[in-house]
């Protein structure tokens, strides 16, 4: 009987060393945690801020109706990449973890053949786009979930598409029923919430999916003519 409750005393004690340990290791872990806070979030900024800047149309190109050649496709398609490769790893989330406004880098390389196709009948003079409301949390080993709210204002041709950090936006907006073939300048403003997936490797924090809720206060306005020449000096 001695014996037995020797080794149960043992087995006790063993027990309660490991769940101090774990304690210990887990409080230790979400400390450590804590200090990646402002580099994750800092990691997704400039992931915005590098997105709004690709969105701007060059000169040459803000014209209505124009074609793109094949060489500055190139040319569009490779600082799409470059952005991707500094940003994002390659990975597909389970078919099950997919939600509808999911993206991975591979739906955003392939996303860039219809921003290329919409940038000849739409361009883009003016963007900013601003994150609020963010909120960082642990999601694993070596990873983490940020989640916030974008807010999102351009001025473009009212056929433009654009990358937001949620993904590709194909906007069709059109004023007062009017017909495409004659679109006008417009200045948009819309909020949308965006959920970014990280993990920390070698190079720092990377983007493995985002998922986005749908977009909030949209509202879609002409750009009067002082606006336009305004907006063209800049």
């Amino acid at each position: 009987m001695k014996k037995f409750l020797r080794k149960v005393n043992r087995g006790l004690v063993l027990g309660g060393v490991l769940i101090i340990g774990t304690t210990i290791y887990i409080i230790a872990d979400l400390k450590n945690f804590e200090k990646e806070k402002p580099a994750v979030e800092q990691r997704v900024t400039e992931y915005t801020q590098a997105v709004a800047k690709f969105n701007i149309t060059p000169e040459k190109y803000r014209e209505y109706n124009i074609t793109i050649g094949t060489e500055d496709s190139q040319k569009i398609s490779a600082d799409w990449q470059a952005i991707l490769d500094e940003y994002w790893i390659d990975k597909k989330a389970p078919t099950d973890d997919i939600f509808y406004y999911y993206d991975d880098k591979s739906n955003l390389e392939e996303n860039v053949s219809f921003y290329i196709e919409d940038k000849q009948r739409g361009y883009v003079t003016d963007i900013s786009i601003d994150l609020t409301d963010c909120k960082i949390k642990k999601d694993g080993p070596n990873a983490a979930v940020m989640n916030c709210i974008a807010n999102i204002y351009y001025v473009g041709l009212e056929n433009s598409g654009i990358f937001t950090p949620g993904g590709y936006n194909s906007h069709y907006t059109y004023f007062d029923n009017e017909s495409p073939i004659e679109p006008k300048l417009m200045q948009t403003t819309f909020s949308e919430e965006i959920t970014f997936f990280l993990e920390k490797k070698a190079d720092g924090w990377k983007i493995t999916k985002s998922e986005t809720y749908g977009h909030m206060d949209v509202n879609v306005s002409k750009v009067q003519e002082s606006d336009s020449e305004s907006n063209s000096e800049n």
